[in-house]
Formats: structure tokens, sequence, C-alpha cells
């Protein structure tokens, strides 16, 4: 075992402390006073500057007077209270560093709160475009013959402009778009009857319109018999020549009725004004046979279905119900014609066709289907 030898120096402290003084207090004055003794405070503190030191040469003999000494106990101790102090004071400085950031976000969500603008400052105002305009539209004719050619002339302000060909139904059957202001060669449908032509000018959603009506005559390498100028639109050109039927004819209070002999037998026509429609039947009369109506007899002024007409009048369905009575034809106002001579001319598809009957007028003639149809009276043929 490893012991540490003690410096003994107190005693020598004492010794020499001692020494000065008596030297001290022999003065040549020979007075006998004592002179002060400095005190031990002055001394430097044995516990800050003494170091140990370890040897390993062993010790032989203890001393007594040496042992008790609680120098490096009581270095020791402080030693161990200052480093707990330091480490307190560092934890307590801590606390309101972590309080500096709570204030500061504080003050800062006030600050932007209060400094945000009313939506209506940063508005942005919105610009209405103009409308669009038609300056001028025309066309280089207003009446042309079917199949040649006019030039059409116009100025907008506008954004898309187009130009539309609409029939006499005003359904639109050619659109082509053009510059805000031009000219356009076309050519007219060889039809008879009214083209329309329509600028419609657009900016946005925003659009305006005008038209330009056409009166066009029909160019037919074979004329209808009645005149082209009369033909409806979408009529076309004939099939071929108008053919002679012979016939009959009775006029009824609301529409007609008409025996045609183009084919053998011949076919009977009801003709109802109130729907305008038709019915047709193939002719099966005896050609003797009278047939007495439900109705009773007509009026002062008014006459019966006579001949063919009188058996189809009892006999068939007129196109709502009977032909007399209220939804039918009613009485008829004259006696049968029967040596009418009927025109005959067929349309380009060959199922319409257009009957000319001597005493009504020119009747277009539109089947749906064996039995029934529409027709039309064409005005001015």
């Amino acid at each position: 075992m490893i012991k540490v030898r003690p410096i003994i120096i107190f005693p020598l402290l004492i010794v020499s402390a001692f020494g000065i003084g008596a030297l001290t207090g022999c003065s040549g004055s020979g007075s006998g006073s004592v002179a002060d003794v400095p005190t031990l405070a002055s001394l430097p503190t044995l516990a800050d500057t003494h170091t140990p030191t370890t040897t390993a040469t062993p010790s032989a003999t203890p001393n007594v007077s040496a042992t008790p000494t609680s120098s490096p106990t009581a270095s020791a101790t402080a030693t161990r209270t200052a480093t707990r102090t330091v480490t307190r004071t560092a934890t307590a400085t801590a606390t309101p560093t972590r309080r500096v950031p709570t204030a500061t976000n504080t003050l800062t969500r006030t600050a932007t709160a209060s400094n945000t603008p009313p939506a209506t400052v940063t508005s942005t105002p919105t610009i209405t475009p103009l409308p669009p305009q038609i300056l001028a539209f025309s066309a280089s004719a207003n009446t042309a013959a079917g199949g040649t050619a006019i030039t059409l002339f116009w100025q907008t302000q506008a954004d898309v402009v187009f130009i539309q060909r609409l029939n006499a139904q005003l359904v639109v059957e050619e659109t082509t778009s053009v510059t805000p202001s031009g000219q356009l060669p076309v050519t007219v449908p060889n039809i008879s009857g009214q083209v329309i032509y329509r600028l419609v000018a657009q900016r946005g959603t925003a659009s305006v319109t005008r038209d330009v009506p056409i009166q066009v005559t029909q160019t037919c390498t074979t004329p209808w018999f009645f005149g082209s100028q009369f033909v409806p639109p979408g009529a076309g050109c004939p099939q071929g020549p108008a053919v002679t039927a012979t016939g009959a004819y009775q006029p009824f209070e609301r529409g007609l009725m008409i025996l045609v002999n183009i084919t053998t037998p011949g076919r009977v026509y009801g003709f109802n004004v109130n729907d305008g429609r038709y019915m047709v039947y193939t002719n099966t009369w005896d050609g003797a046979t009278v047939y007495p109506c439900p109705c009773g007899t007509a009026p002062a002024g008014r006459f019966d279905a006579q001949g063919v007409f009188n058996w189809a009048y009892v006999n068939t369905n007129g196109t709502a119900g009977t032909w007399y009575g209220a939804t039918g034809i009613g009485w008829a106002t004259t006696g049968p014609d029967t040596a009418n001579q009927h025109t005959i001319q067929y349309e380009a598809n060959g199922v319409n066709f257009f009957i000319r009957i001597p005493g009504y007028g020119v009747i277009r003639v539109v089947p749906i289907d064996g039995a029934t149809g529409n027709w039309f009276l064409v005005p001015g043929a």
C-alpha cells in the first residue's frame, strides 16, 4: 500500500512568526513597548495553493501531529459545490429565452391582420366589349334564275362572321365563314320560290343578323304545265311532261272528291280541307247502285254525293271518321262534273304530283302511304 507523507510546515511558520516579533520588539529606544504582531490572516490560503504530491516510496514512520488534516477533503467539497452552482445557473437562464419568441409571434400576427386591405381595393374592373354591328348587307340582284350566280356584299364590326343560306321554311341549308367585311359570289339553287341569305356577326356572346331574300325562278329542261313561277319550294323540276286523264269531280262544303282514270280501274280521292289530308280508294262501284246516307238527304241549297262519289261517301272512311258530319267534308255544293279532264305531272321523285282540277285549281299531292297523304292548293296556278 502506498502512503503519502505529509509535509509539516505549520510549526515552522509559527516559529518564524514569533521570531520576527521578538526581533521587532527590541528597539534602540529602550522604552519597553511591544510592537504589533502581524495577523495570521495575511498568510495565503493553503487549500487553494497546495497540490498534494503522490510518491511511490513507502513511509516507515507516521507522524501523529500531521495525521488529522482536512485540507484535501475541504478542497474536494468546494469543487463539487462550484460545479452544481454552474449547472443551476445555466438552467435558470434558459427559461426567459423560451418566452421571448412567444411574445414576438403575438405581435406579428396582430400587425398582419391590421394591415390586410379590403377586397374592394384589389378588385379589377370588367371591360365589356363593344357589341357587333352590321353596317351593310346586300346582293347584286334580288331575283335570279335557278342555277345562276349572284354576289353578296357586306360590312361589319365583329370578330366572327358567316353567311347562311335558308330555304323558304327558314331551314339552314348551307353555312360559309367569311371575313368581317367583303364580298362572296354564290350560285342560287335551281328551285322555284324564295332563297334567303343571312349574315351573322358575332363578338363574344353577342350576335346580330340581317337577311337578304332572293326570288328564284327555276330553270328546267321540261317546264311545269302551270308555270315555273308558281312551283312551291322544294318541288324541283318535273320527272317528265304532263299527261291528261279523264275523270270526274264534285266539290263539297269542306273539300272535294275526284275520280282519276289514269289507271284501270280508276281511283277516287277525297280531299278534306279541315286537316289538309286526303284518302284514296280504288274504284269498285258497280256503276248503278245508289247508297242511302245515314246522314239523310241534303238540305236546300246543298246536294247529295252522286255516282261514284255516293259509293265512296257512304262506304269508305274519311280522313277523320266519316266523310259526312262535322269532321267530314259536309254536303256537296254542286252536282258532279262527269266529263272532267285532269292534267297530271309528277315531280322528279316520281311520287309527288301536281293535278289541275277544272273549276277548282292546281293541287300538289304528297303521299304518305298508298291510302293517305297531304295535299296543298297551289296559289295563283
